[in-house]
Parts: structure tokens; C-alpha cells; sequence
């Protein structure tokens, strides 16, 4: 046989992976709209780098609905002259410990059911057209998404 079950959420994960990647080098944006949010994220990250407390005390105004947290965040590494495609790069990657902690939340919610089901359940949060184009285009929802799946694990 090709590959034995117990690896095929191994080179799934890895497939899925190098698509993810691929996406991101192509600017991949699935849902239509998280390039643009991120391009305003910039010119709102750009306000907190050169004038921090008057765009947080007048954040209301610039009619964002998202947290402030993460575009501040980027104002940071922005500050630091990290590149562009790094910070997006970066964010990439930190968003797959969603899926790590979402198998784990599954293995403590399904402890009867074969690792193997929830392993691949876990992975499939890759094709997910939002959870793509939130990892490659950083927004404060998949940073929440991050948070939220980590505080259910520890409540779990």
C-alpha cells in the first residue's frame, strides 16, 4: 500500500500546507474582501505608528468594526520595518495552532471516537475559504478564532 493510515493525516496536513502557501504567494483571497480590510488595516496601522493616542481615542471614527488589538499589533511590527510579506507570512503560520487546538478540544469532547476521524476533522479547517484567506490576509477575526479555540481548550 502507498502510505499507511496512520500517516495519511500527516501528508494530508502537508498537501494542504504547501496550498495554503501556494495561496499566499499568489495573494489568494476567497472571500472577496480581506484584501481590501487588510489594505485598510495598513493605512489605520500607519495612524497608530505615527500618532498612537489620538487614533486610539479616535479609533471610533475611522468606521472599523474590528478590534484594535491586532492593527496595533501591526502598527509594532510595521514600526520595526519587518516586511510586509513576513508579518503576513508570519501570521500564516500562527493561525495553524487553531488547528492544533481544535483537535485537542475534539479529543477531549470525542474520547471515544478514533483519533484518526478527528485528526482529519481537525486538518479540514484548511479548506476553509474564510480560515484561508484570514491567515494569508491577517484580521482580527482569526486572531479571536486563535483565542477563543485556546481559552476552550483550557476550559474543557
Amino acid at each position: 500500500m502507498f502510505m499507511k493510515k496512520d500517516y495519511f493525516p500527516i501528508y494530508l496536513f502537508i498537501i494542504l500546507y504547501i496550498s495554503l502557501v501556494a495561496g499566499f504567494l499568489l495573494s489568494e483571497d476567497l472571500n472577496g474582501g480581506a484584501i481590501s480590510d487588510y489594505k485598510g488595516y495598513i493605512k489605520i496601522a500607519s495612524d497608530f505608528e505615527n500618532n498612537f493616542a489620538n487614533t486610539f481615542l479616535n479609533y471610533d471614527k475611522y468606521g472599523n468594526r474590528h478590534s484594535p488589538l491586532s492593527i496595533i499589533i501591526l502598527s509594532q511590527l510595521i514600526k520595526l520595518d519587518i516586511p510586509d510579506h513576513f508579518i503576513r507570512f508570519l501570521n500564516l503560520n500562527v493561525c495553524l495552532i487553531i488547528i492544533f487546538y481544535f483537535y485537542k478540544c475534539l479529543r477531549i469532547s470525542f474520547s471515544n471516537i478514533n483519533k484518526f476521524y478527528l485528526q482529519i476533522i481537525s486538518i479540514a479547517i484548511l479548506i476553509s475559504p474564510t480560515f484561508r484567506a484570514l491567515s494569508i490576509w491577517p484580521d482580527s477575526r482569526i486572531h479571536g478564532l486563535l483565542f477563543f479555540i485556546i481559552s476552550l481548550y483550557f476550559f474543557l
